[in-house]
């Protein structure tokens, strides 16, 4: 198998590209055109002549965010990578969206064969679920490596396209199978964004909108996180600032592409309730680590051509970086892809990927190339305020975190319950041992100014308040005893004891104290 790279001019400019490399019409090549000119009638111009010259070929295409070619990073062009297989058949297929779960198993289903060794696919990047979408495509064929990603659109999230040489869809996904017996694959991953602040929690989502992270809505987090200015840039700026899920067994991240009237957010994959996860940014150090890690992998290995699905985020993000990871590819085969708003992975298990770097290596030969990755890599001037900066947050992450661990050890071994009022935000958290000296559990108590309000006993409101409002004036400690109604219905008194805590210009932002259960002193 061999590989042509181009940039598509006109279809005379592709006349002449295909004669200079003596490449004539027939039914193993396999042609995919990565376009950043995200306008209908301008991609079936230029499918049209791809066949015109080549109405034999199996064609696959996408919009992007951005095009990779031979090693080399360019926007608003289109991209075209023609391979030439000598023992590999191609069937290509598309299907319009009815359901994620459906078009996955009707995509697979229509192109697999029994020597089918990989699938390149691309689904569009807005209304097809990329989760469910290659969870979908698993259940028909396991045992089969998944590449390819989510069309973009220059970061506009207005409309994405993918097609084949059969046809166009802003609402479906295209597929292309490689069937031999001889051919080898590899494929490989490089994550690099690192999870920085405190874990948090979805606490209700369905598939890939979140409405609440935490117990607030799934904006007001990134604002309160990111700042005001920064979360009223989404979608586009949450590109840079995913949510990286905890515990793993590879480092997933999701995007946000959309964000909802009702402040609920679309991410690029599925985010279930209960899981931890921490907003993460680009991280340039690791990055220049995996790009070693990445080209020892294909050490000693069969490679003829190189296939990159990467990331949006990665490009606009860490440009340079993002040159420093790709370059050194086409030093080993021709390289070719785009950047997407989703990536699909094949590792040990079939995975819907944000802000990676996926590889798909081929080749039809089993000769091994021979890689020397001191020789292939040189480190770039990599701004050394960001590397410094990646350094302090991990740093002092990692502090905090040891910190909090260390005080909720102490909270969880006493008697006292933990409450804080948030006064900016209006947002109540009350801990679990606190729920449970009221009989609770950690989800059937609501953390809201109205449950404290509606537990209080009548006749002890107006004292509690007067001596926060005392001390809050005079900015002194306050504590009070007062009744508080028990899940079973009967008063318990407890011992509040609380402080304020105010901003720069003296204006109180939070309230947050400690209760102790006293009834049977």
């Amino acid at each position: 198998m061999k590989t042509y790279n181009t940039y598509y001019r006109d279809e005379t400019h592709l006349i002449e590209f295909l004669n200079k490399n003596n490449i004539e019409d027939r039914k193993s090549i396999l042609v995919q055109v990565f376009t950043g000119l995200n306008d209908k009638h301008t991609i079936e111009k230029i499918v049209l002549s791809i066949k015109n010259s080549l109405p034999s070929a199996s064609i696959i295409g996408t919009t992007t965010d951005g095009e990779i070619l031979n090693g080399g990073i360019s926007t608003y062009k289109t991209a075209i990578s023609i391979t030439l297989f000598e023992n590999t058949s191609l069937h290509t297929t598309l299907v319009h969206r009815i359901e994620d779960k459906i078009i996955g198993k009707k995509l697979a289903s229509q192109i697999i064969r029994e020597n089918t060794k990989v699938i390149i696919t691309f689904a569009d990047g807005l209304h097809t679920n990329g989760d469910n979408f290659i969870q979908s495509i698993d259940k028909i064929c396991p045992d089969i490596v998944v590449a390819g990603g989510t069309a973009g659109d220059n970061a506009t999230f207005e409309n994405t396209y993918v097609f084949t040489q059969d046809g166009i869809t802003n609402n479906g996904a295209v597929g292309v199978s490689l069937n031999s017996d001889s051919l080898h694959i590899h494929t490989d991953y490089s994550f690099n964004w690192q999870p920085v602040g405190k874990e948090l929690t979805i606490t209700k989502a369905k598939d890939n909108i979140v409405y609440t992270i935490d117990n607030k809505t799934a904006y007001d987090t990134y604002a309160y996180f990111l700042g005001e200015k920064i979360a009223k840039k989404l979608p586009s700026i949450g590109i840079e600032f995913p949510l990286i899920i905890s515990g793993k067994k590879m480092p997933i991240a999701r995007a946000v592409l959309a964000k909802n009237s009702d402040d609920s957010l679309t991410f690029a994959g599925n985010l279930k309730e209960g899981e931890k996860v921490r907003i993460g940014f680009g991280n340039v150090e690791m990055i220049l680590k995996d790009s070693y890690k990445t080209l020892e992998k294909l050490n000693n290995k069969p490679v003829e051509s190189i296939f990159i699905y990467s990331c949006m985020a990665r490009r606009r993000f860490m440009p340079k970086s993002i040159t420093v990871e790709i370059e050194p590819l086409q030093r080993v085969a021709p390289t070719a892809g785009f950047f997407a708003y989703g990536e699909f992975c094949t590792m040990e298990n079939k995975e819907l990927l944000n802000q990676t770097m996926t590889i798909l290596a081929l080749s039809e030969s089993s000769k091994p190339i021979t890689i020397n990755s001191c020789d292939y890599l040189q480190k770039p001037h990599i701004e050394d305020t960001i590397e410094a900066l990646s350094h302090i947050i991990n740093t002092t992450t990692s502090e905090l975190k040891a910190t909090n661990d260390r005080l909720k050890t102490a909270i969880e071994g006493s008697r006292d319950g933990l409450w804080e009022w948030n006064l900016s935000t209006s947002q109540m958290y009350y801990s679990q041992r606190l729920k449970e000296m009221l009989g609770y559990k950690e989800d059937e108590l609501d953390n809201s100014y109205r449950t404290w309000v509606t537990h209080m006993h009548p006749d002890d409101r107006r004292k509690l308040f007067e001596e926060a409002k005392k001390a809050i004036q005079n900015r002194t400690p306050f504590h009070c005893k007062h009744r508080i109604k028990h899940k079973d219905g009967r008063w318990i008194w407890v011992l509040n004891r609380g402080k304020a805590f105010y901003n720069e210009d003296g204006k109180v932002i939070m309230i947050s104290g400690f209760q102790t259960d006293i009834t049977k002193e």
